[in-house]
C-alpha cells in the first residue's frame, strides 16, 4: 500500500490539521509505516513542521499512529531527523502505537 492510500485511508472523514496545514511531502518509512510532512504557524506564529504518522494495524487496516509517534518540532532538520528515524522501529510493537486519540 502506497503511504497516499494509507493517509487516505486512515484519515477518510477528517480535514487538515490546523496547526499544520501546508504540506510538504509524505513518504513510507517501512511497509506499515507512512508519514507526512507538514508546516504551518503555531498560535504563537512561530513556524513549525508536524510529522504525522500512520500504522497499518495486524489486521490489515491503515490507523493514525498515537501522539508521541505523531510529532510536531521547532525547525525543519528537527523534523527530517524523526522522519529518518521512524525507519528503525521495530515492526513487533506497532500494535502499541496505533489508536485514534
Amino acid at each position: 500500500m502506497t503511504a497516499a492510500r494509507m493517509f487516505r485511508e486512515a484519515y477518510i472523514d477528517r480535514h487538515v490539521n490546523c496547526m499544520t496545514p501546508d504540506y510538504i511531502s509524505m513518504g513510507m518509512a517501512s511497509p506499515r509505516v507512512a508519514w507526512e510532512l507538514a508546516t504551518g504557524l503555531a498560535f504563537d506564529n512561530e513556524r513549525v513542521w508536524g510529522v504525522t504518522v500512520v500504522v497499518i494495524d495486524y489486521g490489515g487496516t491503515a490507523r493514525p499512529a498515537k501522539v508521541p509517534i505523531s510529532q510536531l518540532h521547532h525547525t525543519r532538520h528537527e523534523a527530517d531527523e524523526y522522519v529518518l528515524s521512524l525507519e528503525l522501529l521495530d515492526p513487533d510493537n506497532l500494535e502499541d502505537w496505533c489508536g485514534d486519540d
